[in-house]
This record gives structure tokens, sequence and C-alpha cells, in this order.
């Protein structure tokens, strides 16, 4: 499997975050850097609107803004960042993915959202590499 996660990484901001794992995506070929321009361009705009939950965060854009298939990258930041999300922040995970249409992107988001159900109190090393893998193997 790709180098899809980075663990303990230190970010200055959150586009700074955003970037990081997007350069993930990138390099593994899902994403086109507009897509990642993209990202980051709506986090300045709405910082609030990528995070979900209590710490996490989930970076993503249109598929036709530069998603060449649907995938994950993880990051788990070492000191947790503001992203402007009073009730959710800070953020300590970040999960940017990418969907090859509209029907993936609804399937990668309930991906997440069950996992963060499963694991609300916890999203351990392991777990996030197991949630990248279901992400990867339902995108084919």
């Amino acid at each position: 499997m790709e180098n899809l996660t980075a663990f303990d990484v230190r970010a200055a901001n959150g586009a700074h975050a955003i970037r990081m794992a997007g350069n993930l995506l990138i390099e593994a070929g899902y994403v086109t850097e507009r897509y990642v321009g993209k990202m980051i361009q709506t986090y300045e705009s709405n910082t609030r609107y990528f995070v979900i939950a209590p710490g996490v965060a989930i970076p993503h854009q249109r598929p036709e803004l530069g998603a060449l298939k649907t995938g994950a990258a993880i990051i788990t930041l070492k000191k947790p960042i503001n992203f402007g999300n009073p009730a959710n922040d800070p953020v300590d995970t970040v999960i940017a993915f990418s969907a090859a249409d509209d029907e993936a992107h609804l399937k990668v988001v309930r991906q997440i959202a069950q996992f963060l159900q499963e694991n609300v109190n916890s999203k351990n090393q392991e777990q996030l590499e197991l949630l990248l893998k279901k992400i990867l193997e339902n995108a084919i």
C-alpha cells in the first residue's frame, strides 16, 4: 500500500496540515495539485467546514476539481491545531480524501462516520490504518 499515513507530524496551522495530508494523496496519484489547492482554499474561506467531530477534520473537494481516483490519507498531529470550529477544536487527526464521483464521496463519508462512532474516544494508529485500508479496499 502506498505511503498514505503520517503520525505525530508538526503543522503550523490548519492549512499546513491539509497541505501535508494532500501531498500524500498527490504523491500516491489520487489527486492533482489543483485538488489540494482547492481544499486549502475552502479551509481558508470557511475554517470550520471540514471539522466534523471532536478532533477530526476531513478535508476534501468535488471530484471534478482534481480527484483522479477514490482514496484517503491520514495524518495525526503532534500538537493539536484549532481549525476554527469551537465545538470540535482542537484537531489532532486529519483524514483527507478524494472521491472519483458523488457515490464514492458518500461511501467514504459513511465509512469515516462509522469509524468515528465506533472509536469515539480513541483514534490510535492501528485503528486509523484499518480505516484507511477499508476506504482503499472499497474504492476498487
